[in-house]
């Protein structure tokens, strides 16, 4: 009798340690402030590719998406990666801010 308690004991501490880790990995990834802001970050990665491409120093636009570490709940920043030349091993990061998109959207 007592195994079968320890076995439900231990069944219900995995339980919360499996929820302890993911409420730790979405408070780290910030996946929670942009979940409902994700219309709006469809809509503005393609403006941030288009201003980016149209600079000198990119040849071609390699990746984009939104900035975890430099955005915050209410201030999206999006990154958007260029390769410098044909080598596509010479890259460059650039940053966009929602409010330079924004702008520009008018």
């Amino acid at each position: 009798m007592n195994k079968k308690i320890f076995k439900i004991f231990m069944y219900v501490i995995n339980i919360i340690f499996i929820f302890i880790v993911i409420a730790f990995i979405f408070e780290k990834s910030h996946l929670l402030y942009f979940l409902p802001r994700i219309k709006t970050i469809k809509s503005l990665i393609p403006l941030a590719v288009n201003k980016v491409a149209e600079k000198p120093q990119c040849y071609k636009v390699l990746n984009a998406d939104v900035s975890y570490e430099y955005s915050s709940e209410d201030y999206m920043v999006f990154y958007v990666d260029c390769s410098t030349s044909e080598n596509i091993f010479n890259i460059e990061r650039f940053f966009v801010t929602e409010d330079e998109l924004k702008k520009d959207k008018k």
